[in-house]
């Protein structure tokens, strides 16, 4: 499933595992199209436009160019990339959630206070996406019963 959002000089299309850039470009030497894994993102930079300055949406990740932003020139826009940055989070916690939910129960070497700090940590995030209204209440609670259980 993908979902598009419009930016000024382009679109952004998340799907689960990447994210798509569609440039508003005509000039041949550029590229149209970027494709970005969502494992390979470190960071995602979101900049509100002002009345002298739009703003823009960057993904960070090793080895980005200058080829992986897209401008926002209104508050609309803005809220859209606010959306993508939340849509992006979910998929990533899903994703990790996914693979740390261990098929069969293992014995921990870890310490346990690091792992109560990275499982509170995951509560944390997993409350914000869902306040922010992308994970319903019973994923929500899925998410946290794998993770206390």
């Amino acid at each position: 499933m993908s979902e598009e959002f419009k930016g000024h000089d382009g679109l952004i299309m998340v799907e689960p595992f990447k994210v798509t850039i569609k440039f508003n470009r005509f000039a041949s030497n550029e590229k149209a199209l970027k494709e970005i894994f969502l494992r390979n993102i470190t960071g995602i930079e979101i900049k509100k436009p002002t009345f002298f300055d739009p703003g823009y949406i960057e993904f960070l990740y090793p080895g980005a160019d200058s080829d992986n932003k897209i401008v926002i020139a209104s508050d609309n826009q803005y809220l859209n990339m606010q959306r993508v940055k939340q849509l992006i989070e979910h998929h990533l916690f899903a994703a990790q959630s996914a693979a740390a939910a261990p098929a069969s129960p293992a014995p921990s070497t870890a310490a346990p206070a690091a792992a109560s700090v990275s499982i509170v940590d995951e509560l944390k995030k997993a409350a914000e996406l869902r306040n922010a209204g992308i994970l319903t209440n019973e994923e929500f609670e899925e998410l946290k019963r794998r993770l206390l259980g």
